[in-house]
């Protein structure tokens, strides 16, 4: 399909982070082929930006989807306790049907506020390829890793022999250090090697966990995977937030990227990542929303405002981390964690995944700086438009994809599923 979207305030977070006005973007097939300038098209599809602004997908860099099913149904404790006393016993009684519809739900959710892509790892993982196949989401997906046995290593292996989509890719998910011993370690690096998949874990998110590695490993996290080998491999860490400085020259000039998730983090009291220190030694830092159970939404923009305030007042620096920082975290970093050098940015030739927001509402009145009021006033709420691989996904706050009934089915089903915590 060629898409012309017309007459929009364009963030394109290229190289320049280039704000352009009333300005014009031309899709052909998946791609971006023009951006700025009316140009002589014949589109299939025409969408009037005026009083909007275009922007990149934003892209949710560590999540659980399906953790939707646990949403507001353990709060107000730490991470310890929110894990090991209420999720993974909950989780054992899902279904993969179960893991299903909390996907879909999520999926439907993310869409909604503006997410075009997002990193997962969880269980039953072909139920989560199947929704996100379904909604035409872009998607990295993980089966989670816990000492594996033989049955999830051939789980893996059928995952990913078994889906060959466009938008779907794998990683490989050891849970955690602290929930893995040497030899689920290994394994888990030996199937990235043979496999020739990306790493996704868990990394220093809490000072319990931090300890508990130097106590049971005598190294840090980091040391620990440094001596493994992982730091070799494209690397996807999630929270790390107790890294030390002495150990950050480790990962300096890797294919590794930091996952930034201050919500979730902020809510279990785990503590707040030291980005401008990561970001100032050259280390990709993202932004995920984490699981929904621990956040308790998958709005990217709350994430990001989030994110920038805790920074500020982490530093005690009201510049701390400001909006292009932000946005190029949730777009063109996210992009480069999940492994792509032609997404996140609104540029020629770069793959289709935008969104547009309305902007005309009160709260972006008035509109003294775009860019700020990205950050600082918007919330998925005021997504008008989600394009994902050059296909129309929702349009005026509507879905294409998938019908409202569908929706109202999928809600009922994820209400009915939460029956099985009482």
């Amino acid at each position: 399909m060629k898409i012309w979207i017309k007459n929009a305030t364009i963030i394109t977070v290229n190289e320049n982070f280039d704000v352009l006005k009333n300005s014009h973007v031309y899709i052909e097939k998946n791609k971006i082929v023009h951006v700025g300038k009316k140009i002589p098209f014949v589109p299939d599809k025409i969408i009037n930006a005026k009083n909007k602004v275009v922007m990149p997908g934003l892209i949710n860099s560590h999540t659980h989807i399906a953790m939707t099913l646990l949403r507001n149904f353990s709060d107000d404790i730490s991470l310890e306790e929110w894990l090991f006393k209420n999720v993974f016993p909950v989780e054992d009684k899902l279904s993969k049907e179960d893991i299903y519809y909390g996907a879909k739900i999520g999926i439907i959710e993310m869409i909604q506020n503006g997410t075009t892509a997002f990193n997962d790892m969880y269980f039953f993982t072909e139920s989560i390829v199947k929704a996100a196949d379904e909604l035409k989401i872009r998607a990295m997906i993980g089966r989670g890793m816990s000492n594996a046995d033989q049955n999830v290593v051939e789980e893996i292996y059928n995952l990913v022999r078994n889906n060959k989509t466009e938008l779907i890719s794998f990683n490989i998910a050891p849970h955690a250090t602290y929930t893995n011993n040497k030899n689920g370690l290994k394994l888990a690096l030996n199937l990235s090697k043979e496999l020739k998949l990306p790493i996704h874990i868990h990394l220093n998110e809490t000072k319990n966990d931090s300890k508990k590695c130097i106590k049971d490993f005598k190294k840090t996290q980091l040391q620990l995977l440094n001596d493994l080998g992982y730091l070799e491999r494209h690397l996807i860490l999630a929270h790390s937030i107790w890294i030390s400085n002495a150990d950050l020259h480790l990962i300096e000039n890797k294919n590794v990227s930091l996952v930034h998730c201050p919500i979730s983090n902020a809510k279990l009291a785990s503590g707040i990542m030291g980005v401008n220190e990561y970001l100032k030694r050259g280390i990709n830092v993202s932004i995920g929303n984490d699981g929904p159970s621990s956040n308790n939404t998958l709005d990217m923009f709350q994430e990001m405002k989030f994110a920038s305030l805790v920074s500020k007042l982490k530093e005690n620096n009201p510049k701390g981390l400001d909006a292009r920082k932000i946005i190029e975290m949730a777009t063109v970093n996210g992009a480069k964690a999940l492994g792509y050098n032609n997404l996140g940015r609104i540029k020629k030739d770069y793959l289709a995944d935008l969104i547009i927001i309305d902007i005309s509402n009160i709260s972006h009145t008035p509109n003294n700086n775009i860019v700020n009021s990205i950050i600082f006033s918007t919330t998925g709420y005021d997504v008008d438009t989600t394009i994902v691989n050059g296909k129309i996904l929702y349009e005026n706050k509507k879905f294409k994809i998938i019908n409202q009934n569908e929706i109202n089915k999928t809600i009922k089903i994820v209400n009915s599923i939460t029956k099985k915590f009482k």
